[in-house]
Order: C-alpha cells, then sequence, then structure tokens
C-alpha cells in the first residue's frame, strides 16, 4: 500500500464520488494522483488530456471540504479492464481507499490495444491516505 500523511484516531466508513473512469490515460505507471486543491486538479486534468464531453463534469470540486484521487490502473494488453475506488473508509486521521480492478470476462469481445485504465474520485479532506 502507498502512505501519506500522519497517524491519528477512530474508524468510520464515508461516502465519495468515483467522477470519470476511463480506459486510456497519459500516465503508464500503476501509481495515484491525491491532489489537494484546485490548481494541482487543473494541472492534473490537463496532464490525463480528458476531453472536452468529459472535461466539465470534473471541475466542480468543493477543495474546502474535498480532495482527489486518481488511480492509474497501468498498463493492460487489452481493452475490458478498468479501476474503481470500492470503499474508503477514515481511521486515525487518514484514509484507507480500497480499490478493485476490473478484467474482462472469459469470451468477453474487447479492444485488442493497450490501455492504461484509470478513475478520477472525490473523497473528503484528510491528513493522509493510503491505497490499497
Amino acid at each position: 500500500p502507498f502512505t501519506i500523511g500522519p497517524a491519528g484516531d477512530t474508524a468510520i466508513r464515508l461516502s465519495f464520488q468515483e467522477r470519470l473512469a476511463p480506459s486510456n490515460s497519459t500516465i503508464i505507471d500503476k501509481n495515484f494522483f491525491w491532489i489537494r486543491n484546485n490548481q494541482d486538479y487543473i494541472n492534473a486534468i490537463e496532464k490525463l488530456q480528458v476531453d472536452e464531453q468529459n472535461y466539465e463534469s470534473l471541475l466542480d470540486v468543493n477543495f474546502e471540504t474535498n480532495d482527489i484521487c486518481i488511480v492509474f490502473l497501468g498498463k493492460r494488453s487489452t481493452g475490458g479492464y478498468s479501476i474503481e475506488v470500492d470503499r474508503v473508509i477514515k481511521k486515525q486521521k487518514k484514509l484507507y481507499i480500497k480499490t478493485v480492478e476490473k478484467g474482462p470476462s472469459r469470451g468477453d469481445s474487447v479492444t485488442m490495444s493497450i490501455t492504461y485504465p484509470f478513475c478520477v474520485t472525490v473523497i473528503p479532506k484528510s491528513k493522509g491516505i493510503i491505497l490499497k
């Protein structure tokens, strides 16, 4: 797991909002971005080369109460893969973010090209995050 930030107190399950989960990213390695302000978020969106249709849906984030977590699955040899946030739990002043990788089912028709799935999720503000 990746860890950022100091330790603290109790465990609470929190709500979150997935904004976008496309199959291609300009970030090719398995990784994540924890974004805490609007300017860093705009820079990340530009780096991802999000199309205009999806761009507008990403902009409305209140960074006084929320952060953004962008999770990158890394290189996959075909289409049909995705990454999504399954749950967010606050414990000891950190957010524990559980992700789930989904792949194509046996026999599914998939794009025969390399993909780099990722997801953009609005999460509550915190002192640190751990991604699992």
